[in-house]
């Protein structure tokens, strides 16, 4: 007889499995009718939680996973340079995958690693954070994960991240207020809500320091290096180049610099 799942007991109590994986840890956002139904069903189908999906955050031992886009910026690199040492610290081992772009295939590629690895959980690293189809197969799987940096669905599951809007505009701000005028800004990658929030946090600081937004000074970046000293060269390039630019990560800024 085959294990439960969540997607079953979702079919027979009339719920999404959302709202199954709500009840199952916890979640104060479920009617009191909604989880006792749930409870009752899972019960009579002797639904038995996935251990090692339940024992991430206090593994002794084991493996915790990591999914990331490209493991060769610096913001990545940094990141797993702290979970490595995280995980050292509580005797658990780390196992590093990444979807190299095509991250819109990263349920399919979670499928193959599920069925290679015993891992106690994964922690998914932005855009693939907000990969609908992954989340939904982990869900549907009943597999522990948190995300970093997601901007959608935040109910889903336990994530880190910062106020992206916040300290694009604090950033603009502390730049106004050294005397600069003419604020450039090069964008995030397209596909990662964290490009969009810093946009605006750096459009909305301009907006309320009495500066017009131009969008001569706006560019496209990718979060990468080229990408940002290829948007500096335009932007220098300019008739009348901007006095400061404020590039939306490590990477873009450094590519600046150069």
């Amino acid at each position: 007889m085959s294990r439960v799942r969540l997607k079953d007991i979702a079919a027979k109590a009339g719920v999404s499995m959302m709202t199954v994986s709500r009840v199952m840890n916890n979640h104060p956002k479920v009617g009191k009718t909604t989880r006792e139904n749930v409870l009752r069903i899972a019960q009579e189908l002797e639904y038995a939680p996935n251990i090692a999906a339940r024992d991430l955050a206090g593994a002794q031992s084991g493996l915790v996973g990591i999914i990331c886009d490209h493991a060769n910026t610096s913001y990545v690199s940094q990141f797993l340079i702290g979970a490595l040492r995280g995980c050292r610290a509580r005797g658990v081992h780390m196992l590093i995958e990444e979807t190299d772009g095509c991250h819109n295939d990263a349920a399919d590629l979670f499928r193959e690693l599920i069925s290679r690895h015993q891992v106690t959980g994964w922690v998914l690293l932005p855009p693939v954070s907000n990969d609908k189809g992954l989340l939904k197969y982990l869900i549907q799987h009943d597999v522990r994960f948190i995300r970093v940096g997601p901007d959608r669905q935040l109910d889903l599951s336990p994530y880190v991240g910062i106020d992206d809007y916040r300290a694009a505009y604090e950033m603009t701000t502390m730049l106004i207020n050294r005397g600069h005028n003419r604020i450039a800004h090069i964008k995030g990658a397209k596909d990662q809500g964290a490009s969009q929030s810093r946009y605006l946090g750096y459009r909305d600081a301009l907006k309320a320091n009495g500066h017009s937004p131009n969008s001569d000074y706006v560019e496209q970046g990718d979060f990468n290096y080229k990408s940002g000293m290829e948007a500096a060269a335009r932007l220098l390039n300019l008739r009348v180049a901007p006095d400061a630019i404020f590039a939306a990560n490590d990477d873009m800024a450094a590519g600046v610099i150069a």
